[in-house]
């Protein structure tokens, strides 16, 4: 007897969500907290001949849960594209540690048409994916009345069992009720709302298992229970995050540290959005004492040239 599975479709990659396995050429630097799972080194990337930021370097730990912020076009985005590899850097590297899977949602996923939203749910590297996509296969050939079909359902089942798959299709229906996308799963990808496919496109990064997840306005398109269920998520899971949002109290609920991006620099906050705001503030003070004391040493400096005349 046929296990019942929720129809999925083929496994495709999208640009919504990039799974990634890079294997760090490099031994593994420590960053705070412990390993490194993600490194950044020199990094600069730049649009018509102007830098977007420079030389920038830091590491991610392995568990670590930060938010991206910065001022309005200091990056944020583009740097999480180069984090996951959408974009090359013009100078510098990223090292991602051997075996990490990464999802990667982008502020405005785009779904290539001509396909059921549901292909884009499992749309992984994870061997689950794969084994639900050939045990799918399999079922579509026995509908089929192909010759070999009962073998090929066989070694599908074998796979599924080795893959603990058998369970996905629940955690599938738990992710696509709560993100209300259920409903969306038949239609094809291009007749979806911009809303719609960012919450697709999160149910597949969750589904996908993965140890890196960057996420670029999360929050975006979600109502408050889908909110609180994306903060839980975040909250419980043993994963890496690295969050870019407008959404100060999404952030407070599921970071422990704050990256700052500067053109030039990346200043690291421990604690939450609230800790990071007060860091910040007694940083800007001390700069400004300093430049304020460089100012009145300057101007004694002139004082004493101008009365040696």
């Amino acid at each position: 007897m046929l296990k019942t599975l929720l129809t999925i479709g083929a496994c495709v990659r999208t640009p919504f969500s990039i799974i990634m396995q890079q294997q760090s050429a490099t031994p593994t630097p420590l960053a705070e907290g412990g390993a490194a799972l993600l490194t950044a080194d020199a990094i600069s990337l730049s649009y018509a001949e102007s830098f977007i930021f420079k030389d920038i370097s830091f590491a991610i730990a392995r568990g670590a849960k930060l938010a991206l912020v910065g001022a309005n076009g200091a990056g944020k985005s583009s740097l999480l594209k180069v984090l996951c590899g959408k974009l090359q850097p013009d100078t510098g590297s990223v090292d991602i540690a051997r075996g990490v899977r990464s999802a990667y949602v982008e502020q405005e996923p785009s779904l290539p048409p001509g396909a059921p939203a549901a292909d884009f749910i499992f749309s992984s590297d994870a061997p689950f994916a794969r084994a639900l996509a050939e045990y799918r296969a399999a079922v579509q050939a026995v509908d089929d009345g192909e010759s070999d079909a009962s073998e090929r359902v066989g070694r599908a089942a074998a796979a599924m069992d080795k893959a603990d798959a058998w369970g996905i299709e629940e955690e599938m229906q738990r992710l696509c009720a709560t993100l209300e996308v259920d409903h969306l799963l038949s239609r094809d990808a291009s007749s979806l709302s911009g809303g719609e496919r960012k919450r697709v496109a999160l149910a597949a990064a969750l589904l996908s298992q993965p140890d890196l997840l960057l996420l670029d306005e999360p929050t975006n398109h979600l109502d408050i229970g889908a909110i609180r269920f994306l903060e839980g998520e975040i909250a419980a899971r043993s994963l890496t995050a690295l969050i870019v949002t407008h959404d100060r109290s999404f952030l407070s609920a599921t970071c422990n540290e704050v990256l700052e991006l500067s053109r030039t620099e990346v200043h690291r906050h421990r604690g939450d959005y609230e800790a990071f705001l007060a860091s910040k503030q007694a940083r800007l003070e001390a700069e400004g004492a300093a430049t304020a004391a460089a100012r009145n040493k300057l101007k004694t400096e002139l004082a004493w040239v101008r009365d040696g005349q």
